[in-house]
């Protein structure tokens, strides 16, 4: 990891409707390619909006709804929030930005 920094800031009730965090992350991760094994630089700038259920039956109730939520416990940590935030912006299959702008399949022979 280069350079990454990352917040979690209170919603506002009265926008949203319900309890919740903005988890945020920016910065510049080194990656290796997976298509030719080379290092580069991936820049990384992403925001989630979390909303906190007070217990499983109030999650319970917002499972119909569109947003993302977890249950609050003496457990929920910014940082567990930020560093989930941070690997969901990783690609699965990093790729260069050579090797991004080739659409040609690769194909490798193995012996």
């Amino acid at each position: 990891m280069k350079s990454v920094s990352g917040a979690v800031h209170s919603l506002d009730h009265s926008a949203s409707g319900r309890p919740g965090f903005e988890v945020s992350v920016a910065g510049l991760l080194g990656l290796t390619c997976q298509s030719c094994g080379a290092a580069f630089d991936l820049a990384v700038d992403s925001a989630s909006i979390i909303h906190v259920a007070r217990d499983t039956a109030e999650l319970a109730s917002w499972e119909d709804e569109t947003f993302e939520s977890i249950e609050a416990t003496e457990k929920t940590s910014a940082l567990e929030l930020v560093e989930d935030e941070l690997l969901l912006s990783i690609p699965y299959v990093p790729r260069c930005p050579r090797c991004a702008a080739d659409d040609t399949p690769r194909t490798h022979e193995f012996s």
